[in-house]
């Protein structure tokens, strides 16, 4: 997904998706429960989950060489170690479907240093063309993946979807 705007390059050596501030814990990572228990067996315990309504956030783990938290599952050398099987969060990133009081949008990130050197209308065609259809098939099946909108995101376009 996205690989119209974003190389795994690109990505692999950036990882600012990977990292998190303090304040942006609630951003981590949600899995389904099946691929929260597949990491749990592979990593024999290593890494933990929290559960969240019905998905499970990945807890982060504090980096060594930042103020910051990661991902468990980034390798400094080669990414994430999950390659095709990340969750959607990390698929989609930098776009969020979000909600606020006038209703559903699809808003990106501006903490990628690719995206932000994009043209917003080339954005939003890339978030209708790829990223739209799979937000709502998760959406359908878990609602509460649907991130409040902060101000720091840049609103591309909204979305018609019933208010919960």
């Amino acid at each position: 997904m996205l690989e119209s705007i974003l190389t795994e390059n690109d990505c692999a050596s950036c990882k600012r998706c990977c990292r998190f501030e303090a304040d942006e814990l609630i951003d981590a990572p949600l899995f389904t429960e099946q691929s929260s228990l597949e990491i749990v067996i592979k990593t024999r315990g290593g890494v933990t989950f929290t559960q969240v309504q019905g998905l499970w956030r990945i807890n982060l783990i504090p980096d060594a060489t930042t103020s910051k938290y990661r991902c468990p599952m980034l390798d400094d050398m080669h990414g994430c170690i999950l390659k095709e099987k990340r969750p959607l969060d990390c698929q989609s990133w930098p776009f969020y479907l979000t909600q606020n009081d006038a209703g559903y949008m699809v808003a990106i990130s501006p903490y990628c240093p690719i995206t932000n050197r994009l043209q917003k209308k080339l954005l939003a065609d890339v978030a209708r063309r790829e990223v739209m259809q799979p937000l709502l098939n998760m959406i359908r099946h878990h609602p509460e993946s649907i991130t409040f909108y902060r101000d720091e995101f840049f609103p591309l376009f909204y979305v018609n979807l019933p208010k919960k």
